[in-house]
């Protein structure tokens, strides 16, 4: 039979035991830590374009809506036929990319990465359409894969009226540390004429500056 120093010891033992579970409680019934690591609502999944309320970001109502192609004025041409403009760089200071056009079209331009230093910089884009009508921007990217994009938008501005710019602004890659990948990415950009009414004369300017 134990001693009672033994017995006395083995119920120290049991009630310490009890009390590091109660304040190191496992994951489980009656789980309740007081404290939880803190979470930003987000705006934007970086994934694929979904806008979030900082409560439903899996809900497909809040994605960012295609536009309707058949409503306005159509494009000229199709997502994968785009017009291209050229290459500007994302993550470095680079010239304007610039052009003009007429009515709805799909372009398209090559945003490359060319800053590979050990210090993270994100691929960063600043698009703004001008147009004497009423015309709206949608961009399309895929900012974890290297392809064509054409289904949903990334990032949209259809809120002024006519004469003023519709800008929007673009973000994917590197975030603090260097991912060792190339963030380079092919991006499809709709200048689109919501009203029904569009001819020849009916023209837009594009900017896109890199690496803001």
């Amino acid at each position: 039979m134990p001693s009672r120093r033994a017995r006395l010891l083995f119920a120290v033992a049991v009630a310490a035991s009890a009390a590091c579970s109660a304040e190191h409680a496992f994951q489980g019934d009656g789980y309740s830590p007081d404290e939880t690591l803190p979470v930003d609502d987000p705006t934007l999944r970086a994934d694929t374009g979904i806008v979030c309320d900082g409560s439903s970001c899996d809900d497909a109502a809040d994605a960012l809506a295609p536009p309707d192609l058949e409503a306005g004025a159509p494009p000229s041409n199709v997502c994968t036929a785009a017009r291209d403009i050229g290459t500007v760089s994302g993550d470095t200071i680079t010239p304007s990319l610039q052009t003009t056009g007429t009515c709805s079209e799909w372009v398209k331009l090559r945003a490359t990465e060319n800053d590979s230093s050990v210090l993270a910089v994100p691929m960063k884009l600043r698009i703004s359409v001008t147009s004497d009508a009423n015309a709206d921007l949608y961009v399309y990217l895929d900012p974890k894969n290297d392809t064509l994009s054409c289904d949903l938008p990334y990032a949209a501005s259809n809120g002024v009226g006519a004469g003023e710019s519709e800008i929007t602004s673009v973000s994917w890659g590197e975030s603090v540390v260097g991912n060792r990948s190339d963030d380079s990415r092919t991006v499809n950009i709709l200048v689109l004429f919501p009203d029904a009414t569009c001819d020849a004369s009916t023209a837009w300017s594009l900017v896109v500056d890199g690496n803001r």
